[in-house]
């Protein structure tokens, strides 16, 4: 889902709003500390069959183990909310974006 959104911001597919934003940056934020930029877009190529024509930014997230069940015995919903919450703040301060789309489904 994430990968289609952004490949919908390329202008070949002619979406009204990327002629109104053509400086529009895409940005991804990810959890994934072991795998490079170029790692994920090869594997987005590979899996989805996705070639992007815009540059994406990406911006490593420390805090993602908050989010998941497994550190949450108890109260996992709670947890992971928390947890959520704590990782959203992580993403907004270091790279505040005009416009959030969360494919995950946090609360934040």
């Amino acid at each position: 889902m994430c990968y289609l959104e952004m490949q919908s911001n390329d202008p070949q597919f002619n979406f009204w709003w990327c002629f109104r934003c053509p400086n529009a940056k895409c940005v991804v934020y990810t959890g994934d500390k072991d795998a490079s930029s170029q790692d994920i877009l090869q594997k987005a190529k590979h899996t989805f069959d996705i070639v992007f024509h815009k540059d994406i930014h990406f911006v490593f997230l420390r805090s993602r183990a908050w989010v998941e069940a497994k550190h949450y015995p108890l109260l996992t919903l709670l947890g992971q909310g928390i947890g959520s919450l704590i990782l959203g703040l992580e993403a907004l301060v270091k790279y505040p974006p005009d416009i959030y789309i969360d494919t995950m489904g946090y609360v934040l």
